[in-house]
């Protein structure tokens, strides 16, 4: 959004836009997230405050998560969200059927919610 009230203001303007919304990506990173993963019939209660996926977090706690790729497109890694929502980087293999079921695709899934309840073994 551009105003015409002088130059100094508009640069002023944006340089405010531009601290506000960076401002509120690091908030986000930064705040805690509880991530329970179920695998092998073993719960795994966890804490992420870095922006990675749930295969990413899994694999750092030594959870043997299924896995291949790691590009979302062979759906080894597939999973079924219980609580919470994430965002997947990319889909090339879940239906949007699938998707609204509560699959994900942990090596794409970034939560996007304070809670999240991921199960491998419910697919």
């Amino acid at each position: 959004i551009f105003i015409k009230l002088g130059c100094e203001i508009t640069i002023l303007f944006l340089i405010i836009t531009f601290f506000i919304s960076n401002i509120a990506l690091v908030i986000n990173a930064c705040m805690s997230k509880k991530i329970k993963i179920i695998c092998d019939d073993l719960e795994y209660n966890l804490e992420m405050t870095e922006d990675k996926t749930i295969l990413e977090l899994a694999l750092e706690h030594d959870i043997d998560a299924p896995y291949s790729c790691q590009g979302g497109i062979c759906s080894t890694c597939l999973a079924k969200l219980n609580k919470g929502t994430v965002q997947m980087d990319n889909n090339q293999i879940l239906t949007d059927d699938e998707v609204e079921d509560g699959y994900i695709l942990s090596c794409q899934a970034r939560p996007t919610s304070d809670e999240l309840e991921v199960n491998y073994d419910e697919v």
